[in-house]
C-alpha cells in the first residue's frame, strides 16, 4: 500500500509536466495562428475588403510559394540552431543555372538542374561548417557573397531568358499541387523520421544528442541538402513566373524566409519548439504583411524597416539568451 502511494507521488508530476509541455507547444503554435488571423482582419477592414478579393488571394499564393517552400527546408537547419543567410543568394544562383539550360534548348533539365544547383551550394554550406568547425552563419556569409558576385558578373550587361513555352507551367493550380506535396514530405519527415527528431535533438543540446548516439554532422548534412532541394525547387517555379534571371534576382529574400519562421514561433536556437507548421504560418504572414501594407499604399523601404523591427521586437521576447548561440 506504501509502496504505490509512492508509485503514484512519482507519476503524478511527470504526469503534471507532461501536460503542461503540452500545454506550452499548443500555445506556442497558436498565438502565431492567431496574430495571423488577427493582422488580415485588420487588413481586410483597412483596405476596404481589398485584401481578400480573389485576384488578390491568387498574387499572394504566388507571392508565399518561393517563401514558403524555401522556409519548411529552412526549418530543419533552423531545428538544430543552425542560422543561414545564403537563402537569396543560392535561389539567385539556381535560377541561373536552370536559365541557362534553358536558354540553351534543354527544357527538361531546368528544373533538375535548379535542383542540383542549390543542393550543391547548401552542402558546400553545411560541409564546410561540420568539417572545417566554422559557424555556419560565417560560411552562409561567404556563400551569399559568392553567389551575389557570380550573379552580377554574369548578368550585368543582359539577363538570360527563357523559351516562352516554359511559362505555360506558372499556373496557381500546378504551384498549389507542388506546394501541397512539399508541406506533406516535410511534415513526415520533419515528423515521423530520424532526420527531424535528430535536428531538433542536436538543437536542444548538441552534446547530449551526440552521447545519445546521434550522429550531428551526418544529420546537419541532411538538414542542408533538404533546404537546398527546397530552394531548387522554388527557384525553378519562379523563373517560370518571371522569364529571365537578373543580377537583382532573390536579392533580400534571405530576409524574408528569417522573418517568416520567426513570425511562425520558429526558436532561433531550435530545439524540441521547432515545428514545420510555424513555416506555413509565417510564410503567409509575412506575405499578408506586405501585402496588406502595400494595398495602404506604404513605401517599399518603409515596409522594410517595419519587418526589421518585427524581427527585432520577437526575438527579443522570445530568444533564449545563449552566449554565442546564433554563431555556434
Amino acid at each position: 500500500m506504501v509502496n504505490d502511494m509512492k508509485n503514484n507521488e512519482a507519476i503524478l508530476p511527470n504526469d503534471v509536466s507532461g501536460k503542461m509541455e503540452r500545454f506550452n507547444n499548443v500555445r506556442s503554435a497558436l498565438i502565431p495562428f492567431a496574430g495571423l488571423v488577427l493582422m488580415t482582419i485588420v487588413f481586410e477592414v483597412a483596405s476596404q475588403s481589398k485584401l481578400l478579393l480573389p485576384a488578390n488571394l491568387v498574387t499572394i499564393l504566388n507571392q508565399s510559394f518561393s517563401v514558403m517552400i524555401i522556409a519548411l527546408g529552412a526549418t530543419f537547419v533552423f531545428a538544430h540552431g543552425g542560422l543561414d543567410i545564403s537563402y537569396g543568394s543560392v535561389f539567385g544562383l539556381s535560377i541561373l543555372c536552370a536559365a541557362a539550360v534553358a536558354h540553351a534548348g534543354m527544357t527538361a533539365l531546368a528544373l533538375p538542374v535548379a535542383i542540383a544547383a542549390a543542393a550543391l551550394c547548401a552542402l558546400i554550406n553545411g560541409g564546410v561548417s561540420v568539417f572545417c568547425g566554422i559557424s555556419p552563419f560565417i560560411t552562409s556569409i561567404c556563400i551569399l557573397f559568392i553567389g551575389r558576385g557570380i550573379l552580377n558578373t554574369v548578368c550585368s550587361s543582359n539577363q538570360i531568358a527563357i523559351p516562352p513555352s516554359m511559362l505555360s507551367v506558372d499556373t496557381w493550380q500546378t504551384k498549389l499541387i507542388v506546394l501541397i506535396v512539399t508541406i506533406a514530405v516535410t511534415a513526415i519527415l520533419f515528423e515521423k523520421t530520424k532526420i527531424g527528431r535528430n535536428n531538433k535533438a542536436i538543437g536542444g543540446n548538441p552534446k547530449s544528442a551526440e552521447q545519445a548516439g546521434v550522429n550531428i554532422g551526418l544529420y546537419r548534412l541532411i538538414a542542408y541538402l533538404i533546404s537546398g532541394i527546397t530552394i531548387g525547387i522554388a527557384a525553378y517555379f519562379s523563373l517560370v513566373r518571371m522569364g529571365s534571371v537578373s543580377s537583382a534576382t532573390g536579392q533580400g529574400l534571405e530576409m524574408s524566409i528569417i522573418t517568416a519562421l520567426v513570425l511562425g514561433g520558429m526558436p532561433m536556437t531550435g530545439g524540441a519548439g521547432s515545428r514545420i507548421i510555424s513555416a506555413i504560418i509565417g510564410s503567409i504572414s509575412i506575405i499578408v504583411l506586405k501585402n496588406g501594407l502595400i494595398i495602404l499604399g506604404v513605401n517599399d523601404k518603409i515596409i522594410e524597416g517595419i519587418q526589421g523591427i518585427i524581427i527585432l521586437a520577437i526575438i527579443l521576447i522570445s530568444y533564449k539568451k545563449e552566449r554565442d548561440a546564433l554563431l555556434s
